[in-house]
């Protein structure tokens, strides 16, 4: 039986390497795309640009996509209001064309954001998309560009990432509080949505190989109360439960300070995650495919908070 050749763009971010690492034990040959050199003797790579349209360039990604079974679309850009357009919408189209003539499964990997904001909803496939913030518009236009295309797809959205290694602010700063005593509640019923990125490589790499997820789209979170999210990470960095709470109303007054200082963690958009009972629903690919978390939630976070603390 041949090796299965797969091939990664955002290879070397937080998801892009945890895909690596899988097909590499499943005894595939894997490709990286990367906008910057590397050296890897179990990993071959290509210093090439999706929003780059020289010849020289589209000759690299020819050579990155011939002969590949599977394609993982990772790369996207994030916060450069300036490159988003051209990575996430353009650079999508131009690799759809330099593939346009193979017969890749193209696995692409979206977000949850492209259902646009959600406050006390449950949200599934099903739902209308209404992207809020040029990042969640441009992910969406790529997986329409993707759709549209005639490959054999496979969508997946997760809600928000986090594992070792990840760059998510947000829950560092919160960990940090609890563990110093600085947290305080606004509403511990309230319900937070994440999923750890070996849950996301474990569901993506599966995903590929199934036929019955051929031109499918799936969600995939797990969710909590904040209150248990609070008291998993306690546990974590070894501290007491915080048992502080402040209205809504104070909230939003002193997320007002945000504005004239830079780092202020009250800001009105977290404020929001904070108190939103929003779930985003993963019954279709664990009714579909038989995905099944490892662990729950609140587990995984009290791992990573013990992680953090070390």
């Amino acid at each position: 039986m041949r090796k299965r050749v797969i091939a990664i763009t955002g290879g070397t971010g937080f998801i892009g390497k945890g895909i690596q690492s899988k097909h590499l034990s499943l005894g595939d040959e894997v490709r990286v795309l990367s906008r910057k050199p590397h050296q890897d003797k179990l990993v071959r790579f290509f210093q090439g640009d999706l929003t780059n349209n020289s010849s020289k360039n589209i000759e690299i990604l020819k050579d990155f996509i011939s002969g590949a079974d599977i394609l993982y679309h990772c790369a996207a850009e994030l916060t450069n209001q300036e490159k988003i357009s051209f990575t996430n919408i353009d650079g999508t189209d131009r690799l759809l064309s330099i593939v346009k003539n193979t017969s890749l499964r193209w696995m692409q990997l979206s977000s949850v954001g492209v259902y646009g904001p959600c406050r006390s909803e449950i949200i599934n496939e099903k739902n209308r998309k209404f992207p809020r913030g040029e990042y969640e518009e441009s992910k969406l236009q790529s997986d329409n560009l993707v759709k549209s295309s005639g490959f054999n797809y496979t969508i997946l959205r997760p809600s928000i990432v986090f594992g070792d290694g990840m760059k998510n602010q947000s829950l560092n700063q919160m960990i940090r509080f609890i563990k110093y005593g600085l947290f305080f509640y606004i509403d511990r019923y309230s319900m937070v949505n994440y999923v750890h990125v070996d849950e996301v490589v474990r569901a993506f790499t599966d995903l590929s190989l199934s036929e019955s997820a051929i031109n499918k789209e799936y969600i995939l979170s797990d969710c909590c109360s904040i209150y248990e999210m609070v008291e998993s990470i306690s546990k974590g960095v070894n501290t007491s439960s915080p048992k502080k709470s402040i209205s809504l109303k104070s909230a939003m007054a002193l997320s007002k300070i945000s504005k004239f200082i830079p780092f202020f963690p009250l800001t009105e958009s977290r404020i929001k995650s904070m108190t939103s009972n929003c779930v985003y629903d993963s019954s279709l690919i664990i009714r579909d495919q038989g995905f099944k978390f490892k662990m729950e939630l609140k587990d995984y976070l009290q791992n990573y908070a013990k992680s953090f603390e070390q």
